[in-house]
């Protein structure tokens, strides 16, 4: 985990120091296809947070999350794209007090490039949905709570073709009902999260 939070930091760091290198001049061909051919935008990563889950004494049971997400978004210009977005960490389990702690996400997504005419590129990402959590003990039964969350990051992107481009996000989701039930909480409403994603263009 540690190693993936630094290959996380130098990349955020690193890339754009090398945007100016790549930058498109006015006569050279366009590093994308028009908005006209390829208005989608599908893509698939892996992420990790520093979400947790806290017993009521305050012991953590749970720390950072791993696991995949999914973004669709339709370019509405050169700059602006919104869709849909879904995050899937994996399953946990902590015996005897835990059996299976799930927790997935679903939502509206935005982005927005800040540096449309440079490989890589700058992007901020934008979102809203709803965080479900699911809990499942062999003290009692599962238990279940959905809550809104917001979320705001930003993003580098290296174009590799006209449909295909890989990058890597940092961001922070705040979380409107940390508290699962009267036996566990999520300490935080704010977490931090990093992701490695690739995506294609139709």
């Amino acid at each position: 985990m540690r190693r993936f939070w630094f290959a996380c930091l130098f990349c955020l760091v690193s890339l754009p120091s090398f945007s100016q290198i790549y930058r498109v001049q006015e006569n050279a061909a366009p590093v994308v296809a028009s908005r006209a051919d390829n208005p989608w935008e599908l893509s698939v990563g892996v992420f990790a947070t520093t979400g947790e889950l806290y017993t009521a004494s305050r012991r953590s049971v749970f720390k950072n999350e791993l696991g995949f997400s999914f973004r669709l978004l339709y370019s509405l210009n050169r700059w602006a794209s919104l869709g849909v977005e879904g995050g899937f960490p994996r399953a946990e389990s902590a015996p005897p007090a835990v059996d299976e702690y799930r927790v997935w996400r679903a939502g509206v997504a935005g982005k927005f490039t800040v540096t449309k005419d440079t490989n890589p590129r700058a992007y901020i990402i934008t979102g809203v949905g709803v965080i479900q959590r699911r809990l499942t003990s062999a003290y009692w039964n599962t238990d279940e709570d959905s809550a809104p969350y917001a979320k705001i990051g930003w993003g580098i992107e290296a174009v590799l073709s006209d449909r295909w481009v890989i990058g890597l996000e940092a961001y922070g989701l705040y979380d409107t009902a940390p508290q699962l039930n009267q036996f566990f909480s999520v300490p935080h409403r704010w977490t931090a999260g990093a992701q490695f994603q690739t995506g294609f263009k139709f």
